[in-house]
């Protein structure tokens, strides 16, 4: 699953915000033996794992706390070859988090394991019109998507990806269609 997230990061970056800085995805952890066993599949990674966890059971017992195993390891992305936890601007890490979602949830629809939903919530605030086109693009296609939003010109805007619902008082409505005059926007 590893070889898999780090060859869909970059591409995932690419198809959908077009990205000029590669988003590269690694994983690093503290057992070579585990990384060694990763190519024979996920039993043998199992069997690496018990063995280390057995061999340490005493240290960790007396640590009172885990040493190693697989909550030790490191997920490590970088934006253009520097860490993007430490280079990479507020909203390039959005991306970057939006990125790894979406990589994660079409890797999981590619496995049969799932059937992803997405529910986002004021996308507008993370995304430009054009990013916020292509997000929306990708997901009518790939997952049954929710989208949140105050604003009325993005709901008339992706109205005709899925339907629209108002949320008045609680209660939820069917939208009624409404179209700006041609070169003004809707009202916010």
């Amino acid at each position: 699953m590893v070889a898999a997230a780090k060859k869909k990061v970059p591409e995932m970056a690419t198809r959908v915000f077009g990205e000029d800085r590669p988003i590269v995805f690694d994983y690093r952890t503290i057992s070579p033996e585990v990384e060694e066993a990763a190519p024979s599949g996920p039993e043998k990674v199992a069997d690496v794992l018990a063995g280390i966890l057995a061999r340490h059971g005493a240290v960790e017992a007396r640590a009172r706390r885990c040493l190693v195993g697989p909550q030790r390891d490191d997920a490590v992305v970088t934006l253009g070859g520097l860490a993007a936890s430490s280079f990479a601007s507020a909203g390039e890490q959005r991306r970057i988090a939006f990125v790894l979602v979406m990589s994660a949830m079409e890797l999981a629809r590619e496995a049969g394991t799932a059937s992803p939903v997405m529910l986002l919530d004021d996308v507008e605030a993370e995304f430009d019109d054009e990013r916020l086109d292509r997000v929306l693009e990708f997901l009518g296609g790939a997952v049954q998507t929710l989208v949140a939003t105050s604003k009325s010109r993005v709901a008339e805007r992706y109205s005709p990806l899925g339907r629209v619902l108002h949320v008045e008082q609680g209660r939820f409505r069917e939208a009624t269609a409404r179209r700006a005059p041609s070169g003004q926007g809707a009202n916010d």
